[in-house]
């Protein structure tokens, strides 16, 4: 009888056991899922990133592009004397000034996606390394488990 009882009690430890591997198993599953979708948002949020780079960096080119030439024209503007070329350097300059804020503007908008993208970068990277480490400490919880099984 106290052999059954042993047996009963060990199978029923044993079911228990692969209850509680197939719980984590199941965890583990979620955690590589969550995983991926987490690689998935990040590589998107980097091609974001990129494309607006190029995008910012079209505009920065156009804007000096535009800038060059209204130097130029200010500069041949300034060599005569009229009052109509004086209004008209007025309006260069209105325009000059303002093509240089659009510059500076879209430098400090690089930068701050910049920041934001390094910052997520290493919020994503902080988040995968906790998922690979709660999940390594559920494999080796799985194989203790199962190895305790084995000798037993």
């Amino acid at each position: 009888k106290s052999l059954q009882t042993a047996n009963a009690d060990l199978t029923s430890k044993f079911e228990q056991l692969q209850r509680t591997v197939l719980d984590r198993t199941i965890e583990c599953e979620r955690v590589q899922s969550k995983h991926s979708t987490l690689k998935s948002e990040f590589r998107s949020m980097e091609d974001s990133y990129r494309k607006h780079i190029a995008k910012s960096s079209l505009v920065q080119t156009s804007l000096r592009e535009q800038i060059s030439k209204l130097q130029t024209k200010f500069h041949k503007l300034e060599t005569k004397s009229s009052l109509d070329d004086v209004k008209e350097m007025d309006d260069v300059r209105r325009n000059y000034t303002k093509m240089s804020q659009e510059v500076h503007d879209v430098k400090a908008k690089n930068a701050r996606l910049k920041n934001d993208h390094v910052r997520k970068e290493r919020e994503w990277e902080v988040k995968y390394e906790g998922e690979k480490e709660r999940c390594e400490a559920w494999k080796g919880r799985v194989e203790s488990l199962v190895r305790e099984r084995g000798g037993g």
